[in-house]
């Protein structure tokens, strides 16, 4: 099976684009505005629970869309997302006590973190279907290397925590 396609990008211009990315993107938009919505949950536990199923069945669409075999671990991947999504819902907290943080703010910024860190998984596991990984293949330390890459490019920073960024990006 080929992982690409041609794509007209207007009369006289053509480019090559990884099959079922536009698929893929509506797949992690939606599921990031769902995450988003879990991020607005008060109670920590609720939220983590909520967010970590989101995740869980944003890897399983994608799986489906890439036609990657997803039960052979299910378990880490929920042991992952919420690895993950503990962390994130930890640096939510912490922004809490930021001074120069309006009141506002501080309540969004859960929501646009675990927002954010779901478009992370989603973009991580999409390239790594893409590029013919598996669930097999697929690492803690993998997901952790390709944030720290998008930190460093500058595709993540202090700015995309901002709830009004993250609006953005989800809308694209």
């Amino acid at each position: 099976m080929s992982t690409r396609a041609v794509k007209k990008t207007s009369d006289n211009e053509s480019s090559i684009v990884p099959l079922h990315d536009e698929r893929a993107n509506k797949i992690i938009r939606n599921y990031t505005i769902a995450a988003t919505g879990g991020g607005f949950v008060p109670v920590p536990v609720v939220s983590v629970a909520a967010t970590t199923g989101i995740q869980f069945l944003l890897i399983k669409d994608l799986c489906d869309l890439y036609d990657v075999p997803f039960t052979e671990r299910r378990v880490d991947v929920i042991i992952n997302s919420a690895l993950g999504t503990i962390a994130t819902r930890i640096v939510a907290l912490v922004t809490v006590i930021i001074p120069g943080i309006s009141a506002p703010t501080k309540g969004l910024s859960g929501a646009a973190i675990a927002g954010l860190y779901t478009a992370t998984v989603g973009e991580f596991y999409k390239v790594h279907f893409q590029n013919g990984g598996t669930l097999e293949d697929a690492s803690i330390s993998d997901l952790k290397k390709y944030f720290v890459e998008e930190f460093r490019r500058g595709d993540i920073n202090l700015s995309s925590l901002n709830p009004v960024s993250m609006i953005k990006r989800m809308l694209g």
